[in-house]
């Protein structure tokens, strides 16, 4: 019983770790075929909002909210439930400072 336990410890690891290699290797192009889960936030007079894009945190431009402009590495699935409800919504940040603060707390 314990060798099936660790048997599907192991397995599950190894596929994780494939996952996520598969997924830095990703092209950008390819991030773009992904479906939207969210609708794209509408302008607004910040400089950045992040939503959620294919499952994933996405940074838009206020000034082009069609497509992201950055999409970092960071699952939805894994936020808090509070910071998914913001993704929602959108947050917004005044500058890139701001910006890399957000991405610095959601990362963490």
């Amino acid at each position: 019983m314990k060798r099936l336990i660790l048997l599907v410890t192991l397995t599950g690891a190894v596929l994780l770790g494939t996952a996520a290699l598969l997924d830095s290797r990703r092209s950008p192009a390819d991030v773009e075929t992904m479906a939207m889960s969210a609708p794209a936030p509408s302008d607004t007079e910040q400089g950045f909002v992040l939503s959620e894009y294919g499952g994933r945190v996405a940074v838009y431009s206020s000034g082009a909210a069609t497509a992201p402009k950055q999409i970092p590495s960071i699952w939805v699935y894994f936020l808090p439930s509070a910071d998914r409800a913001d993704l929602k919504t959108g947050i917004t940040a005044a500058n890139e400072t701001d910006l890399a603060a957000l991405l610095e707390d959601l990362n963490s």
